[in-house]
């Protein structure tokens, strides 16, 4: 059952709803995306991507790339499916481990993972639609 503080994959949600006309709807879009929901707890991007955000998905960018990136626009961010659950985050490969990499003030930590628990690369976030003033708070706090 959908529990909106948990970060998802919107794909599987539609599919166990059985309601055909949306699920048609939704793929047929744009064939290759689909779409993600950032949990209501999901600070991991925050403030770049807000908690209760639904991101669209490129399937076809699976690979996690390094690179220099000069600006937090330009680093690719992943849609993951852990053991543990769907991540929405910044990520990184070393000594077999998937490092979980959140916004700089976010105040959710690096995660670190054994590449074991890396059930699938959903794809790379490619857009997202979010409110911006529900999480505006008068003393500054996620």
């Amino acid at each position: 059952m959908f529990d909106p503080t948990v970060t998802t994959d919107m794909h599987s949600f539609i599919t166990q709803l059985g309601d055909v006309r949306l699920r048609d709807l939704i793929s047929s879009r744009n064939p290759g995306y689909r779409y993600g929901y950032v949990g209501t707890e999901d600070r991991m991007m925050y403030p770049l991507i807000m908690p209760g955000a639904i991101v669209e998905i490129d399937e076809q960018r699976k690979e996690i790339t390094r690179g220099l990136w000069r600006r937090e626009f330009e680093r690719p961010i992943y849609f993951l499916e852990t053991s543990a659950g769907f991540a929405c985050c910044w990520c990184a490969i070393e000594d077999g481990n998937i490092i979980l990499q959140p916004h700089p003030i976010s105040p959710e930590p690096v995660r670190f993972l054994p590449l074991s628990q890396l059930k699938n690369v959903v794809g790379q976030v490619v857009a997202v639609a979010m409110r911006l003033e529900a999480f505006a708070d008068t003393d500054g706090s996620p």
